[in-house]
């Protein structure tokens, strides 16, 4: 982006108070645009994080009740538990991806 600025005064301080004041205003104008940016794919992946997780626990119920329809033996405790841990991973994972992405945004406003 080429941003071509010009102020004519009499006064030399003048006119670069002014110029650096509209820069200024400039640079935080699109940092502001850059966070909100950041802060809407946040909270477009928290609704997706959300969804997921609503999903999956319907799926799980579906599958106990299969299992329990069709007499199946339930998993053994320990991989029941791999599974929550691996579900929490997973969730901490996409809100590690979903702060990154804010962060860098916020790095490449710097």
């Amino acid at each position: 982006m080429l941003i071509s600025i010009s102020f004519t005064s009499e006064d030399r301080k003048l006119s670069q108070d002014v110029i650096n004041t509209y820069l200024n205003e400039f640079i935080n104008w699109k940092m502001d645009q850059r966070v909100t940016a950041a802060e809407t794919a946040k909270g477009f992946l928290m609704q997706q994080i959300e969804r997921a997780k609503i999903s999956l626990e319907k799926a799980e119920e579906a599958l106990n009740r299969f299992a329990q329809e069709q007499g199946i033996v339930s998993l053994d405790s320990k991989l029941n538990s791999i599974f929550r841990q691996l579900e929490e991973l997973n969730t901490a994972l996409a809100l590690a991806e979903s702060e990154f992405i804010q962060k860098e945004a916020t790095y490449q406003q710097a």
